[in-house]
């Protein structure tokens, strides 16, 4: 599963430093790796399961969240209405 690999990803530090001659050196390189490789599952994830993994958008009130582009654009749709719905009473 993609969670534990991610974990396994994020806690192997082993390669975050080299040892040389003068001390440790910090390895940007395997250190932003590992950030892509975690940033590559977690985007998979949401392309698999988009409604639990998914981008969501917090829009308050009765509506959910939202998942799309075209979702996010009739809930804005949405909100209009019913705050003129408010405003009117």
């Amino acid at each position: 599963m993609h969670i534990e690999d991610m974990l396994d990803i994020a806690d192997d530090s082993s390669r975050d430093f080299t040892e040389t001659e003068n001390g440790k050196v910090y390895n940007a390189e395997h250190v932003q790796r590992s950030r892509l490789r975690v940033d590559t599952r977690k985007w998979i994830a949401s392309k698999l399961k988009p409604k639990k993994y998914g981008d969501k958008l917090e829009l308050g009130g009765a509506l959910e969240h939202v998942h799309t582009t075209a979702d996010a654009i009739e809930a804005a749709r949405l909100r209009a209405i019913q705050g003129a719905k408010t405003q009117a009473e």
